[in-house]
């Protein structure tokens, strides 16, 4: 061709590129996500919802909406020449408008010969970002555009390009528009005087929660002829929560109230205007008057504040106050005939706390008064003993005691106790210790070696922690003089079993002269007894009582140690042991034969006691064996528990008449001796037959008046 024909074909060309972009601007359908407007002017601001008093409510304020129609879009400059056999391509894009936080979508039409392309491929560049390449389909290339991009106009280019095609481009832009918000506002208290300071509280939050938290500041506004700014701006907190403090107007009328509150937006999020809504009820009438009354509480203990509160003059009978201490407001105490009292816990610090007390009351004007009240150090309990309490000069010995919390206070003393001179030249008279956990302390202390035998005391101190006051008291001991040497003596003794013994020893001082005075404290059979000194000598006696078993019985026979200890004030304490030796005890044994005189070949009895001797507390056990003739008769009989015993023999009839012995041999079980005694019987002649049967009839008449006689 030549230069005519291709300027013909060039001009026809664009002419049918203005064709089809109007056509494509025209029949171009607004995918989801996005629309085909022109830029869209400021948005209105959205009629107010009333809103209940002192209830937060969302007030939803969409985001303006551009016209659909969109401009056309701008022409893309020719296409350099072709060859004869190159296909021409027309690219056209329209202006589109995506939310703020939503994905969307940009789509691009092709012509190839004035035909819809199908196939090829375009690039959108979103400013100088080139995307990834996309597809022709049906004349149509769609780019999906992802949220996140901030608010604003973003210019796009499309380039199209296709194998035996000759590529073509244009440009335009889309707008990121803003997201819609919900709003909320209310008066904290709802209900509120004229001249009160209240709060005005909310939240910006987005009208959907994938579109993130919008942010930026909000600020009070006024509306009508003076509408303008009550407040500086105030941001958003992270959570889109917002507060501000107001004044009502000393001349609000009773009745709702509103005040407009203003978003100015974030550029991402729409601006919004909404409102809080209240009540202004009327002034008291009545007013009041608060006075604070200056306390201080004992560290440790709980206390109270007390305010008094008059209305009109008078004692107050109604309403409540709240103590607030330093910052911490304490619960509301009820006002009861013009007195509130407040319970004061233990555990506050010692130091001065401020203290503000306010009144209040239905139809009455709140008061106030203003103090503050005092945490004071308490007072300790405490004491000192000297171990030992008793010593002498030069001697070391220990100061030991505890420092408490006197009787009621809930908390411990901590901190150190030092010894201390409370004397005219006084001061430490050694390192401080540290409490215990229960506040115990031991200190050593050397006793002075000019001290004074007598009554001797020693102060102590405690250096107080802050919250228990120093505090001096003492330890009370006595010096004594030093103690002499002495020896203990005690001679091995000896004593029958159920007698009295004693127990002996003798005390002298190292030079040998005898001591008086002191103690010395018998320890035998794991009993002890006490004796005083008298011309060096202490004695005890050995009784069952004293050194007996538990049981009340007397010592058996064998040896015992026994140890005698001294002590005497001004004298060392000394001790010895020695051996008492318990010996078998001798009896006694009385007995009678019944009948006293019988016959050779009759069975007698024989009856009788074994005892101690006189004097002898014990009992013998033991045996009774009867000896006839030098030999054993019958069996041992046992005695019974007072001693007693009864046998029975029969006469031998070998015996002639006359006197005859019968030998008892006791055989004791364990403390005393064994021995032997003799009881003599009279044996008389066999009478004849005459004389027994006399005998025999006079027995019978006896026995018969016997037993009427009750014998």
């Amino acid at each position: 061709m030549n230069g005519i024909d291709d300027a013909r074909r060039r001009a026809g060309h664009g002419r049918a590129l203005s064709v089809a972009a109007a056509a494509v601007a025209l029949s171009l359908a607004v995918v989801p996500g996005a629309q085909a407007v022109t830029p869209p002017a400021t948005p209105e601001v959205p009629t107010a919802r009333e809103v209940a008093p002192s209830t937060p409510e969302s007030i939803s304020t969409p985001a303006a909406k551009p016209p659909a129609a969109a401009p056309e879009a701008p022409e893309a400059p020719a296409a350099p020449a072709a060859s004869d056999a190159a296909a021409v391509s027309k690219t056209a894009f329209a202006y589109q408008v995506i939310e703020f936080g939503r994905a969307g979508q940009l789509s691009a039409s092709v012509t190839v010969d004035g035909a819809p392309a199908t196939g090829g491929q375009a690039v959108f560049a979103i400013g100088d970002e080139a995307q990834a390449p996309v597809a022709v389909t049906d004349g149509q290339a769609v780019l999906t555009v992802p949220a996140g991009r901030a608010g604003g106009y973003y210019p796009v280019t499309v380039s199209y390009s296709a194998d035996g095609v000759e590529a073509s481009s244009t440009s335009g832009r889309f707008k990121v528009s803003e997201a819609g918000v919900k709003p909320s506002a209310a008066f904290q208290p709802g209900d509120f005087k004229a001249g009160e300071t209240v709060k005005v509280v909310g939240k910006i939050v987005a009208e959907r929660a994938a579109a993130g938290t919008p942010t930026g500041e909000v600020q009070l506004w006024s509306t009508g002829a003076n509408a303008g700014p009550l407040s500086d701006p105030v941001a958003l907190a992270a959570n889109g929560a917002y507060e501000f403090d107001w004044v009502v107007p000393e001349d609000a009328k009773p009745g709702l109230h509103r005040v407009w509150v203003r978003y100015h937006g974030d550029g991402n999020f729409t601006k919004s205007n909404f409102y809080a809504s209240g009540t202004v009820v009327e002034a008291p009438a009545a007013t009041s008057e608060t006075v604070y009354e200056y306390r201080a509480i004992e560290y440790g203990r709980a206390g109270q504040l007390q305010a008094s509160v008059t209305v009109d003059g008078a004692a107050a009978t109604s309403g409540e106050v709240v103590f607030t201490i330093g910052d911490e407001a304490q619960s509301p105490v009820a006002v009861r005939e013009g007195q509130a009292v407040l319970e004061v816990p233990a555990g506050r610090a010692v130091g001065y706390y401020d203290v503000t007390v306010a009144y209040s009351a239905d139809g009455v004007a709140p008061s106030e008064a203003s103090g503050r009240y005092k945490v004071f150090e308490a007072d300790i309990d405490n004491f000192a003993t000297f171990q030992p309490g008793e010593f002498t000069a030069g001697e070391s010995v220990k100061i030991t005691g505890n420092v408490t919390a006197e009787p009621g206070n809930e908390k411990a003393p901590t901190g150190q106790v030092q010894l201390w001179d409370n004397g005219p030249n006084g001061g430490a008279l050694g390192a401080p210790v540290n409490l215990g956990e229960d506040g115990a302390y031991e200190l050593d202390w050397t006793v002075p070696e000019d001290a004074k035998p007598g009554l001797h005391r020693v102060g102590v101190r405690y250096l107080g922690d802050g919250s228990f006051r120093l505090w001096n008291f003492y330890a009370e001991g006595r010096v004594i003089e030093a103690a002499q040497a002495v020896t203990v003596s005690a001679s091995a003794a000896a004593m029958t079993y159920g007698t009295t013994g004693e127990l002996v020893a003798t005390v002298a001082t190292e030079d040998g002269l005898p001591v008086t005075g002191g103690t010395v404290t018998f320890m035998l059979n794991g009993r002890t007894a006490k004796a005083e000194v008298v011309d060096g000598r202490a004695t005890v006696a050995v009784t069952t009582e004293a050194f007996g078993s538990v049981h009340g019985w007397a010592l058996n026979h064998g040896g015992y140690w026994f140890n005698a200890a001294f002590s005497g004030e001004g004298y060392t304490d000394a001790n010895v042991s020695a051996k008492l030796q318990v010996v078998k005890a001798d009896v006694q044994v009385e007995a009678a034969l019944t009948p006293a005189k019988f016959k050779a070949g009759e069975k007698v009895t024989v009856e009788g006691r074994v005892t101690a001797l006189p004097g002898n507390e014990g009992q013998p056990q033991g045996t009774i064996r009867l000896v006839v003739d030098g030999e054993n008769v019958g069996r041992a009989v046992r005695l019974a528990g007072d001693g007693s015993f009864s046998a029975t023999f029969t006469a031998p009839k070998s015996w002639k008449p006359g006197t005859h012995a019968v030998q008892l041999a006791f055989d004791s079980n364990s403390n005393f001796n064994d021995t032997t005694a003799e009881v003599e019987g009279t044996v008389v002649k066999h009478g004849g037959v005459i004389g027994r049967v006399i005998r025999g009839i006079i027995d019978l008449i006896w026995s018969i008046f016997g037993g009427l006689l009750g014998r």
